[in-house]
């Protein structure tokens, strides 16, 4: 009987021993699960951003650039589609997430005169993976009605020089990791074209610093308006106030390397001078540095653009040049 209770004893032991240790290995598993599912949701988020940041670079290299060079194709006066940043945040958010993009990542320069033929130059960001680009570029011939567009891609084996649009994608074989200059001469080559005949850089987006571009074929080529100080230099931080505080107001909406431009700027300071105890006349530069809200609240898109303020109201707009008299008639029908 004793040896029974000895036995049966051992037996209930053994039995609490294997339940404890069943539970205690459940414990831990369920332990290690959750372990497990918390590295999981905190590395998601991770792997979720850097998948949009793709995306979103995708998009701006491969559909909106392309989709802005057919645009331009059709209205000269979609130029500005192509270097304005808040206009690539806007149309993005259609199709990504511009979130994870840096945008001050893209520096645009232009290359060119501006009156028939010139390039627009785009710096992305380092590709971290195929196939981002490194360089995008915008060919524009506006004699010839030739827009291409050109991409710098990452690929298996280093870089391929392809030209893209929303048709076709054609690759220009392998061009390891090129420069800028080295690129450009590339699609000089493809095109046909002479890229010494190429002067006058221009930084049209960036909070970069602006390199030198003379070993392109050309230095800058720009005109000053710092000696027109009767006008007053507007931006969007002091735009509304300037129109509001004063009953009569010109301004004129510009860029610093298009002839029409600096003939109509310099044809306005004569007349700012001459009316300068009745008329204020303002110069807003479209491309200079965080320009944009006022340029497109107001919908100027082709330079020069002039707006004529009574009380706070436009009265007159006009696009472009204009004979003396004419912008003279403008200052008079202000007044009276």
């Amino acid at each position: 009987m004793s040896s029974y209770l000895t036995v049966k004893v051992i037996a209930i032991v053994v039995m609490l021993v294997i339940s404890i240790a069943v539970f205690a290995n459940n414990k831990s598993s369920k332990k290690r699960e959750a372990e497990a599912s918390v590295s999981v949701t905190t590395q998601q988020p991770q792997q979720s951003e850097y998948q949009l940041r793709k995306e979103g670079l995708l998009r701006f290299e491969y559909s909106l650039l392309p989709t802005y060079v057919d645009l331009l194709k059709k209205d000269p006066d979609q130029e500005v589609r192509l270097i304005s940043a808040s206009i690539w945040k806007k149309d993005i958010e259609s199709v990504a997430n511009p979130v994870y993009i840096e945008w001050d990542e893209i520096s645009c320069e232009v290359l060119g005169d501006w009156k028939t033929e010139y390039v627009f130059f785009y710096d992305f960001p380092t590709p971290f993976e195929s196939p981002l680009a490194k360089y995008g570029a915008i060919y524009v011939n506006k004699d010839k009605q030739i827009y291409s567009y050109f991409t710098l891609e990452k690929s298996a084996r280093g870089y391929m020089l392809c030209s893209f649009s929303n048709e076709d994608h054609l690759n220009y074989g392998e061009k390891g990791d090129m420069s800028k200059k080295e690129f450009f001469r590339e699609i000089c080559g493809i095109l046909k074209i002479d890229p010494n005949s190429f002067n006058g850089w221009r930084l049209a987006k960036s909070k970069s610093s602006v390199v030198n571009y003379t070993d392109f074929g050309g230095g800058r080529k720009e005109f000053s308006v710092s000696d027109l100080e009767i006008m007053t230099d507007l931006k969007d931080d002091n735009y509304e106030s300037f129109i509001a505080n004063h009953n009569y107001a010109v301004v004129c909406f510009y860029d610093t390397y298009r002839g029409p431009s600096k003939l109509m700027l310099n044809l306005l300071s004569e007349y700012a001078e001459d009316y300068k105890d009745r008329v204020v006349v303002g110069k807003y530069d479209v491309y200079g540095d965080g320009n944009e809200t006022v340029r497109e609240s107001l919908n100027v898109t082709a330079m020069p653009t002039f707006l004529f303020y009574k009380n706070g109201q436009i009265i007159q707009k006009h696009i472009g040049i204009c004979e003396r008299d004419v912008m003279k008639s403008w200052f008079e029908a202000l007044l009276y």
